[in-house]
């Protein structure tokens, strides 16, 4: 794994976004984070791949070490401007596009903005309805969702001490050892003069992020989408993004997976699995991916 220097990609909406490069040989690969989380989140995937694809994450806006503007809505149009940017400045052909909860709904945006910029996406639990009207529930959890986002604590001693939080806490503590860690390395910057550390991704951005799930129209368009397309999913998620999934499959014609045992964080809490399963199921992948699932 190359070390952890991202290109800065000049972003569409006058901000800069992070490409890190996971090296490897063979079709590039990007992948595309879940909301709050950043790039290096996939490494450990990208880790088990990179004998079969060049392995790239980027940062969307406000995330890791992409730049946000203050005023910025986090409307997830931007985010799908991010990923076409970073395409652009991979300038491979045939991008294959892997992405989780906000990040496979962005990658499906960035598809229908620019056909043909992704010969394949490859998504666990997007975040797409297949309504852009939400339910009396669904609007209760997000308003859930966003007062304890934008409650969460940003702030630590240490890096060791944010680790320590976070591995006794749900729903990170359930994160593989290794996702966690460089959930917390990468995520995290040092505070000038008391030695603490910060959240790259703030709180309010986070929340922001949330607050604009249901704004998008991915769902209404998905159908538009030509490019192969596999979803996945787990059985201990919520049902009501296992019935997105099932709605999105339906309205496409395109093949599910399910992964028993993981919840919505399936690929940080089982990278291994999710490795093996892009690597046996992505177009063009004719034999199965040895996977080594010591933790």
């Amino acid at each position: 794994m190359n070390e952890p220097q991202p290109l800065q990609v000049p972003g569409p909406d006058g901000h800069s976004v992070a490409l890190h490069n996971f090296g490897g040989e063979g079709p590039p690969l990007l992948f595309a984070h879940a909301t709050g989380m950043h790039g290096w989140t996939w490494s450990i995937i990208a880790r088990h791949l990179v004998g079969q694809f060049r392995c790239w994450a980027l940062d969307f806006r406000g995330h890791g070490d992409s730049e946000a503007d203050p005023t910025d809505d986090m409307h997830f149009e931007g985010f799908a401007r991010d990923a076409l940017a970073v395409v652009d400045a991979i300038g491979e052909p045939n991008v294959i596009g892997v992405g989780h909860s906000l990040g496979g709904a962005a990658l499906v945006l960035a598809e229908l903005a620019r056909p043909g910029s992704f010969a394949e996406l490859f998504l666990y639990e997007p975040g797409i309805k297949p309504t852009s009207v939400p339910s009396e529930d669904e609007v209760a959890y997000q308003e859930a969702m966003i007062a304890a986002m934008k409650r969460r604590r940003s702030r630590f001693t240490s890096r060791d001490a944010a680790l320590a939080t976070y591995a006794r806490k749900p729903p990170m503590s359930t994160f593989q050892a290794g996702a966690l860690a460089a959930y917390v390395e990468y995520g995290f910057a040092s505070c000038a003069g008391d030695g603490g550390v910060e959240l790259k991704c703030r709180p309010e951005v986070e929340a922001q992020a949330v607050a604009m799930s249901f704004v998008h129209d991915a769902g209404a368009r998905i159908s538009a989408v030509s490019c192969p397309l596999t979803q996945v999913f787990g059985t201990l998620t919520e049902l009501a993004m296992r019935d997105a999934v099932a709605a999105v499959a339906r309205m496409t014609g395109t093949p599910t997976i399910a992964v028993d045992g993981l919840g919505h964080f399936g690929p940080m809490e089982q990278p291994w699995t999710i490795a093996g399963l892009i690597g046996r199921n992505v177009v063009g992948q004719q034999s199965p991916t040895k996977i080594d699932e010591a933790q």
